[in-house]
């Protein structure tokens, strides 16, 4: 019974240790995502727009 428990547990250690690691590879990517969409914005022509990185800098910091 014993080595059927702790099996069984180990099975399930394995599986919440890949499910977390799952998640954070796709949190990363949201991120990097979000974030070259971001920096896009606030090119023009190649350099950075200092009037859109005013603007977005009061948007989100007030």
């Amino acid at each position: 019974m014993k080595p059927t428990l702790a099996i069984i547990l180990f099975l399930c250690l394995n599986v919440n240790v890949w499910a977390q690691d799952y998640n954070k590879i796709k949190f990363e990517n949201v991120v990097n995502e979000q974030f070259g969409t971001l920096l896009e914005s606030l090119l023009k022509d190649g350099k950075l727009d200092e009037t859109s990185a005013k603007t977005y800098l009061e948007t989100v910091f007030g």
